[in-house]
């Protein structure tokens, strides 16, 4: 199964961009390329949810801290950063918003392509 950081993305990209259902399975260097996002994406995430929890003065916050509504100006901001951050690593690395959101849909129902998504990370992980 995806990651909890993996569906915690797709609900803060397809906020950027709405992705088309329906396509072919990820070739392996699709697959390579989104492990490497979601492994690099993970600290960025963690950073940015503590800045964001620190603002709020809390750490009971959900890991979609940035989906919620009517959130406080700075932390939007936080939010904001992030969703910039994220999209400009996911197409320095070769994907589309729209590809990686598509890669996470498909991963969730999908047992296969999950199992090469947690492969391809493992393999990613030993390079780190």
């Amino acid at each position: 199964m995806p990651t909890r950081l993996t569906l915690t993305l797709l609900l803060l990209l397809t906020c950027l961009h709405r992705p088309a259902w329906g396509q072919a399975t990820p070739s392996d260097d699709r697959i390579q390329r989104y492990a490497l996002i979601v492994l690099e994406l993970e600290p960025i995430r963690q950073a940015h949810l503590e800045e964001a929890r620190r603002l709020l003065g809390t750490v009971n916050t959900s890991g979609n801290l940035c989906g919620e509504r009517n959130l406080p100006t700075p932390v939007q901001t936080v939010c904001s950063r992030y969703f910039e951050k994220s999209q400009r690593l996911v197409e320095q690395r070769g994907l589309t918003i729209q590809e990686f959101n598509i890669i996470t849909t498909q991963a969730q129902q999908d047992p296969n392509l999950s199992k090469r998504i947690q492969e391809a990370m493992l393999r990613q992980r030993k390079g780190f």
